[in-house]
């Protein structure tokens, strides 16, 4: 006894839609991993700190200026 022809449609579009969900779980899982390497790429302050060198030296200059200067208006101790 064979199934019918309708049986046999319906769950070859069934496999077809499997076939189908699976593609689309790798791909949505694939963009996935792409955002996630970019969005740390993007907030990794140690991969900002090795493409821009002379960025994080203006800031440690920047830094110790603002600090000497501070430092030199304190109000002597003294009158």
């Amino acid at each position: 006894m064979s199934a019918s022809p309708e049986l046999q449609n319906g769950q070859r579009e069934i496999a077809l839609l499997e076939a189908e969900i699976a593609l689309r779980r790798e791909r949505v899982g694939a963009s996935f991993e792409e955002l996630r390497h970019r969005v740390q790429t993007a907030t990794s302050w140690r991969h900002w700190a090795a493409s821009h060198p002379v960025g994080w030296l203006g800031v440690g200059v920047s830094l110790g200026f603002i600090i000497g200067c501070l430092a030199g208006r304190r109000s002597p101790s003294e009158p």
